[in-house]
């Protein structure tokens, strides 16, 4: 048949397909670190190692990501972004413990580093999450409202759904049909960025209820 051009495939999708691809061989496989990089995304990590396998999605799911935080002491724990975005800005919060709150530094460092990406990026749109528990805000504390919080389980469903696409991807295609392949499995299982973003379980700080 035709070799596919890559032209009109999104650059997450160019990203993923090279992404199964090894020098010069004729199949594709998966990368070989996915289950490693990931595991911390199953809640047993501590909260450096859930930000390390955050950043690593990213790059799993075909987008560029950063821990800025790390890198230059300011920003979020973890940027994802795609040429023209959106970006999504995460603060991990995932050690908060039961009975915890979101408090207000928590609320402020998510608004100035919504700032700080913003600032970064230029015009492109920037989403930003709590990545821990559906905890409440503190009672002194007022959330704005698109302030958002991802329990780290829809991460790790992200993660499983992915893997599972990889493997029928690297089934079913070869290194130059592996751009539509992966553009057809994605957007059958919903893994097309932004729309996996929006199809998150998110909770709404705001409409949390406090903790009985």
């Amino acid at each position: 048949g035709d070799v596919q051009t890559q032209a009109g495939h999104p650059a997450q999708v160019l990203a993923v397909a090279a992404s199964l691809q090894r020098g010069t061989q004729a199949h594709l496989e998966l990368p070989k670190h996915f289950d490693t990089e990931l595991a911390a995304l199953d809640g047993t990590g501590t909260v450096p190692q859930v930000e390390a396998a955050l950043e690593a999605l990213g790059p799993y799911l075909g987008l560029e990501a950063r821990r800025p935080d790390n890198e230059s002491g300011t920003g979020p724990d973890v940027l994802w972004t795609t040429p023209g975005g959106p970006a999504l800005s995460m603060e991990a919060k995932t050690g908060k413990g039961e009975g915890a709150v979101y408090k207000k530094e928590d609320l402020g460092q998510l608004r100035d580093h919504h700032q700080w990406v913003r600032g970064q990026l230029g015009a492109v749109e920037v989403h930003s999450a709590f990545v821990g528990p559906a905890a409440p805000a503190s009672p002194d504390a007022n959330p704005d409202p698109e302030m958002v919080v991802i329990e780290l389980e829809a991460f790790r469903g992200v993660r499983d759904r992915l893997r599972a696409a990889l493997v029928d991807i690297c089934a079913a295609a070869v290194p130059a049909t592996a751009p539509s392949v992966v553009h057809d499995i994605f957007a059958e299982r919903g893994l097309l960025w932004p729309g996996i973003y929006d199809e998150l379980p998110k909770h709404v700080l705001r409409e949390i209820p406090p903790g009985r």
